[in-house]
């Protein structure tokens, strides 16, 4: 908890983007110190035609993070166009 919350600090951002299984302890604690808007996402693979942006990231928990990030983008995006 405490390296999200430096890095949430240093980026100044506004929402994180969990799997629904991350501890329920933890994002209270989150909530609690950032004020800030939680969502979930659990689908971490790179969707397809946007593999070449993470062909030069060698480590697998980024990739499966900015997989989540995709993921989560394209669905609410989705959602709102409807």
């Amino acid at each position: 908890v405490e390296d999200i919350l430096l890095e949430v600090y240093a980026t100044g951002s506004k929402e994180i983007v969990v799997d629904s299984s991350f501890s329920k302890d933890e994002l209270n604690k989150l909530t609690e110190t950032l004020k800030m808007t939680i969502s979930y996402e659990d689908a971490t693979a790179i969707p397809e035609g946007l593999e070449h942006l993470v062909k030069n990231v060698s480590q697998a928990k980024l990739i499966k993070a900015v997989g989540r990030l995709f993921n989560y983008v394209i669905r609410t995006q989705k959602r709102s166009l409807d």
